[in-house]
């Protein structure tokens, strides 16, 4: 059921399609138990929820309100979303999960995450990983003007390899700039310039 077209509303809805939401129509108010009471606390998009669920407890209660007027949209338990969230991975492209690992990254440096660390150990993980992988991406360091110079053309159709590729060549070399060329094919690649910005400053990077 893709949420945008249905008019339907109520408690327990069947699935939620996180890739076809657009996050800007929805508030995700969270209500949780303590020991004494039940508190509310609200996300202002679907990636700071995510990033915030491992707070939460099953039974506790996601609620999508509409922006445009603040009314209930529908509300699920935590245990539902995240079987929609495993869900919607199984059957998403790869550029809309990159798509989702970029903003996720973004949205961990600025938005309000209860543990930022927890994102950032996997993204590390998966840099890691990535270096392991040879080709589809070649580079070379020179010396111009007592600068460093890092150039780098990618042929492989990933943002989030190439992301990785830039920051490891930086974290191996004190790298004053970066010339990089992309695919034009390539997608994400603005998300992937913005998450470049959260190590690198912006007069590093040059596409």
């Amino acid at each position: 059921m893709n949420l945008e077209s249905s008019s339907n509303r109520g408690e327990g809805e069947e699935s939620l399609s996180l890739f076809a939401l657009s996050p800007s129509i929805y508030l995700y108010r969270v209500s949780y138990r303590t020991s004494k009471n039940i508190l509310t606390i609200i996300y202002n998009s679907i990636h700071e929820l995510i990033l915030n669920l491992s707070s939460f407890k099953p039974k506790d209660k996601v609620t999508y309100v509409l922006k445009n007027d603040n009314k209930d949209f529908i509300t699920i338990t935590v245990h539902k979303l995240r079987f929609t969230l495993s869900e919607s991975l199984l059957t998403a492209s790869s550029n809309s999960l990159e798509r989702l690992y970029l903003r996720l990254l973004i949205t961990n440096k600025y938005a309000s995450v209860s543990d930022r660390g927890r994102y950032l150990f996997y993204d590390h993980t998966l840099r890691q990983l990535l270096r392991t992988i040879r080709g589809g991406v070649d580079g070379y360091l020179s010396y111009e003007n007592r600068r460093v110079i890092f150039r780098m053309k990618c042929r492989r159709l990933s943002a989030v390899f190439a992301y990785a590729t830039i920051l490891d060549w930086n974290q191996s070399n004190d790298i004053h700039i970066n010339f990089v060329n992309v695919p034009h094919e390539m997608a994400n690649t603005d998300l992937m310039v913005e998450a470049l910005f959260l190590h690198l400053r912006r007069d590093q990077i040059k596409m």
